[in-house]
């Protein structure tokens, strides 16, 4: 890094090739800075970076693009019920909630869960049960998946973050 001083309180800062400046308050952004202009009382504001690291950045934001995807397919979303492959979002498990907690009050029997226009019906208590083990599900991939996004940003090698297995870990699909 050259520091040159210049009139009236301005310092230029250049860099090489091999290195960009970066903004310390802007650790999210990594533009392409290689020469810069400044009062020299803001001088600590830059640091000089491999020019490697808006690659990282990039790199570790697809990555957790991949994650996010991964983390929203039928690899994680999906339990089976009689043998059928199937997903309620939270909003449809809040609903169903909301339904078989109604038919409880009341004194209702069962309840009709439909999926593709199939009605399953259940004992109120066991759709209970099968939306307390669907929720448990939902809360441990996500887990999962913000400990994967947490682990890609802390990686500091574009070859360890594409070589980053974001598939791992996630709980066994219930089945029913």
């Amino acid at each position: 890094m050259t520091i040159t001083e210049k009139t009236n309180g301005l310092v230029e800062i250049s860099t090489d090739e091999q290195h960009i400046l970066h903004r310390k308050d802007t650790p999210d952004k990594f533009p392409e800075i290689r020469h810069v202009t400044i009062h020299s009382n803001m001088l600590p504001l830059y640091e000089e970076v491999s020019a490697d690291r808006p690659a990282l950045h990039k790199a570790i934001a697809d990555k957790i693009a991949e994650i996010d995807r991964y983390d929203k397919s039928h690899a994680v979303d999906g339990f089976t019920l009689d043998g059928k492959e199937m997903w309620f979002d939270a909003d449809m498990r809040g609903k169903i909630r909301t339904g078989v907690d109604s038919r409880t009050r009341r004194g209702h029997d069962t309840y009709d869960i439909f999926w593709e226009n199939v009605a399953y019906t259940f004992p109120v208590k066991e759709a209970s049960v099968m939306l307390d083990i669907l929720e448990d599900y939902a809360i441990e991939t996500l887990s999962v998946t913000s400990r994967h996004r947490a682990a890609v940003c802390a990686l500091e090698d574009i070859e360890a973050v594409k070589a980053y297995d974001h598939t791992a870990g996630y709980p066994p699909k219930p089945q029913f």
